[in-house]
């Protein structure tokens, strides 16, 4: 399972599993320090519908976090604080008034004597709850659960993930981390076990699978070459002795499952986390051509001064090239990525690099393929996801810095949709922006870098062709983004060869033929980010079937 399917599928089971479960998951959100400006709980509470707080902590020490609930329902409701240390609890009306406290027992679901709960009579109205540290002098972590009645709810949306035909599939990476659903659940009372499945595309440096939670944990993880590796306690959460990890120096390529269990009676919410060494520089080789990426990460307002080398046949054609940000409202001025946060190199021509960029999630796909006699093309691919609760209005450039021949001096053309670069050594590529940008422009290096490091927000202009010099430029494309709503941006270049590029052209061969008519029929219905979904609407469907079928034979000869 590719990182695109992934993100889809974690986008749908949010959805699928807010619909489904009775309690509204919320993670805790600092400062939350004070009766007078707690933290505000959307979801209304009444007879139907619970919440839980599923990812709290206690800390620094001292720590106190408030929430407000809306009861929209008068009736019995359960309070519960589930933790493997000593919180306490109290509940006051909108007036400050003390309803119920709770410091040791009252939470018959968690095996630990400390565990504070409380059941009463509500009506309709606002409270608030305060979860602190017994005498203000440990840490923790913890999950705060509010429902109706006295059964607690437990309900696991990844289920069912019981066995390994079941497995729950969390994608496949090199290194970074997983984009892994929100939360995991172990049923109340023990017995309950759920099984991952990830799968790491060559080899991974110093992986690690660990558990994120309270819950007293032990987990195993299998590989596809029959080995079993197992931890019950370890040391790596300060704030969980029964957290678990696995760590693994040098993992191979391969499927692995990864079984979670709660020792003994335990139960409760947790996260898994996949993590591995994110690389320095992506190396991508097909043929006789090799493509290099460095200055992968770093800080948002560095250069990214010789970051590319594209060798075909010896020469060297690319100088630099990246990507940089800008949201309206948020950013006073252009960012390049900087957040690497998962890396998957599917194949030694394939590449894929993920950023989270305060809930702008940007991946970059690099795909590189030989043609042979000093041709090569390199599509990549831009997805740009807003993963924020609030529309997102972004600025996206992609700046190209290309010596083509190893020339600093090169002619920019315009040719029809494709801008075309000649170096005096007669080598060319042609550089086709997929989906047209909304400016661009074309100068001598390096006013399009300047104006993007400038410190202050920019507009390419519109620049005319032809133009001779040190060539540099961007292209820009201005973005709305609904919440959890994405575009793909998508750039082919091509070096000594008229290969035309198509969305149509799936398999990214130069021509629309039947092999890419195959490639959506066996992907239709799914949902994904690839560019099987030629129009971008993130399901493969009747609509992209017929941009394969209008194209039809393009590019073939």
């Amino acid at each position: 399972m590719r990182w695109w399917t992934v993100l889809a599928g974690v986008g749908t089971l949010l959805a699928v599993a807010g619909a489904q479960i009775q309690m509204a998951p919320v993670r805790e959100s600092e400062p939350n320090d004070s009766f007078g400006a707690p933290q505000v709980i959307g979801t209304s509470l009444n007879s139907q519908r619970g919440c839980v707080v599923w990812n709290a902590q206690i800390t620094p020490q001292g720590d106190r976090d408030f929430y407000q609930i809306t009861i929209s329902q008068q009736g019995v409701y359960s309070l519960r604080v589930d933790s493997n240390r000593d919180p306490v609890m109290t509940l006051y009306n909108a007036s400050g008034e003390i309803l119920g406290s709770a410091a040791s027992g009252g939470n018959p679901n968690v095996p630990n004597g400390n565990a504070p709960g409380l059941t009463l009579t509500l009506s309709a109205g606002t409270y608030i709850v305060e979860v602190a540290y017994r005498f203000n002098i440990g840490l923790c972590r913890y999950a705060l659960r509010v429902f109706p009645g006295t059964q607690a709810p437990d309900t696991d949306p990844t289920e069912p993930n019981n066995s390994f035909d079941e497995a729950f599939g969390l994608g496949s990476f090199t290194g970074g981390e997983l984009i892994s659903p929100t939360f995991g659940f172990l049923s109340y009372g023990g017995g309950d076990m759920d099984i991952y499945r990830f799968k790491v595309s060559g080899s991974a440096s110093y992986l690690r699978i660990r558990t994120e939670t309270y819950v007293d944990t032990v987990i195993e993880v299998h590989t596809s070459t029959g080995e079993i590796f197992s931890n019950d306690d370890s040391d790596w959460d300060t704030l969980n002795g029964g957290a678990s990890e696995v760590v693994i120096p040098n993992a191979s390529a391969g499927a692995y499952f990864v079984v979670v269990r709660g020792f003994g009676t335990w139960g409760g919410y947790y996260r898994l986390r996949v993590l591995a060494e994110l690389p320095t520089e992506v190396v991508l080789i097909d043929g006789e051509t090799t493509f290099r990426l460095r200055d992968l990460q770093g800080s948002p307002f560095r250069s990214l001064l010789n970051n590319t080398d594209w060798l075909v046949a010896g020469r060297d054609h690319l100088y630099q090239l990246g990507w940089w940000f800008r949201r309206e409202g948020t950013n006073t001025q252009e960012q390049a990525l900087a957040s690497l946060y998962s890396f998957e190199q599917e194949a030694a021509s394939r590449a894929t690099l993920i950023y989270n960029e305060g809930g702008l999630i940007i991946a970059t796909t690099y795909s590189l393929r030989g043609e042979g006699a000093e041709r090569a093309t390199l599509r990549i691919d831009a997805l740009v996801l807003n993963f924020n609760f609030e529309p997102q209005r972004v600025h996206l450039f992609h700046y190209f810095d290309p010596d083509i021949g190893q020339n600093h001096t090169n002619t920019a053309t315009s040719a029809g949709e494709r801008l075309r670069f000649e170096a005096p050594n007669n080598d060319f590529c042609y550089l086709t922006p997929l989906n047209p940008p909304t400016f661009w422009e074309v100068q001598g290096w390096s006013a399009t870098l300047d104006r993007l490091l400038d410190g202050e927000p920019t507009q390419l202009v519109n620049g005319s062709l032809p133009f001779t010099g040190d060539v540099a430029g961007a292209f820009q494309w201005v973005l709305l983004l609904e919440p959890f709503t994405w575009r793909r941006i998508t750039l082919h270049y091509a070096v000594n060869t008229e290969t035309l590029a198509f969305l149509a052209d799936v398999n990214q061969d130069g021509c629309v033929d039947d092999a890419d008519l195959l490639e959506v029929l066996f992907a239709f219905g799914n949902t994904t980010f690839a560019p099987v979904d030629v129009n971008g609407d993130g399901i493969v469907d009747d609509a992209d079937l017929l941009e394969v079928l209008f194209a039809f034979g393009r590019g073939c000869g």
